[in-house]
């Protein structure tokens, strides 16, 4: 049995130039081989939110009832956008 959805119009309504979340599937009672395949627009996107993501003025808390402080965040953000390699990471999963 295949399994194709499109989560994009419950997700985000009918907003127009919407990268729609797509992907396939197959299930069954064994385990079974399977490729990867993530559409790179959606990573593109994803890349650009973080990269567009914007920090409040950090707070000198002791603990973290506000949140992670700043330089936890921007440490995370700086990670995913300066480092992270989506398409190695596809290729080492899909190599197994």
């Amino acid at each position: 049995m295949k399994h194709h959805s499109t989560i994009a119009a419950a997700l985000l309504g009918t907003c127009h130039n919407v990268v729609a979340l797509e992907w396939s599937a197959t299930y069954g009672r064994q385990p079974a081989p399977f490729k990867l395949s993530v559409n790179p627009e959606i990573i593109a996107l994803a890349h650009q939110k973080a990269y567009l993501t914007r920090f409040p003025v950090d707070v000198e808390q002791p603990d973290w009832s506000d949140g992670p402080p700043v330089h936890n965040a921007t440490s995370v953000r700086d990670y995913w956008v300066n480092e992270y390699d989506w398409p190695e990471v596809q290729r080492e999963i899909n190599s197994q």
